[in-house]
């Protein structure tokens, strides 16, 4: 999983550079564009166009037929064909999904840190949270950690200890406004944590975790730690960064998803992809 994320990064990372210096809802319409370009085109690639197209004509003829006996018998024979119908379309328009459903939900975990995140800005603070595994921590007793902040960050509190958790627990401040390396050491092992100080549109991510399917999944920003490191899991908060779409304020999904929509209604004749 760990090299599929890279190759993913990196190909979303140059696809995104040219817009990072833009509004973040104008580069979210033109990721959501092309998004809703190529699943138009994978949709009339995979599915059967002829007979979308058959089944909607008898759907729309037996809705004529419905209205026109409404008073006769064949007016539910006509509404049960209409049924029929549709769960014929059902099962046509559903073909293409495996071909749509896995590209878009990787996509979307990559676009996640670029746009799911606001930027810290200097003179902020946040806390940051280093998580132990079991084996790392002997009778609840606080181990040997250590943070180590690079020039542009400091830390602002001493080490707090959550025993029943587990957790190393720090408030840093922001100085500059820079990318950052945090390091993280426990009992001789190391590791990093980047943090971005900026209020352009770029590549965040809240956590790095030990490896696994879900947090390789979910967390695809930054590789896995070492399977023998001490360390769990290393969290900062990121503010969300609110969307404004038309007349409402969402979250950059529900922004992304009605645009991709409303662009794949718009562009579907021109394209000649029958929904």
């Amino acid at each position: 999983m760990s090299w599929l994320n890279r190759a993913l990064g990196t190909l979303v990372g140059a696809a995104l550079s040219p817009m990072q210096s833009w509004p973040a809802e104008a580069g979210l319409a033109v990721v959501s564009l092309l998004v809703a370009i190529g699943m138009l085109l994978v949709f009339r690639a995979t599915s059967d166009q002829r007979a979308l197209a058959a089944v909607k004509r008898q759907i729309q003829a037996g809705i004529f037929e419905v209205r026109l006996f409404n008073d006769d018998l064949r007016a539910l024979q006509s509404a049960a064909a209409v049924l029929r119908h549709n769960l014929t379309y059902l099962r046509l328009s559903l073909a293409p999904l495996p071909w749509v459903i896995v590209p878009l939900v990787l996509l979307v975990a990559q676009l996640q840190f670029y746009y799911g995140y606001d930027g810290f800005t200097p003179g902020q603070s946040t806390v940051l949270t280093v998580r132990l595994k079991a084996a790392a921590v002997r009778g609840g007793a606080a181990p040997a950690v250590a943070l180590e902040a690079p020039a542009g960050l400091s830390v602002q509190t001493p080490l707090v200890w959550i025993s029943a958790e587990r957790e190393a627990a720090w408030r840093i401040g922001f100085e500059a406004a820079e990318d950052h390396e945090l390091r993280v050491v426990v009992d001789g092992h190391s590791a990093t944590k980047r943090l971005r100080v900026s209020s352009r549109v770029g590549w965040r991510t809240p956590g790095r975790f030990e490896a696994g399917l879900v947090n390789e999944l979910l967390y695809p920003a930054e590789p896995p730690l070492a399977p023998d490191s001490p360390i769990a899991a290393i969290e900062v908060t990121y503010p969300d960064r609110p969307f404004n779409l038309l007349l409402f304020s969402s979250g950059w999904m529900v922004a992304f998803f009605v645009m991709v929509i409303a662009f794949s209604l718009l562009l579907r004749s021109r394209l000649g992809v029958v929904l």
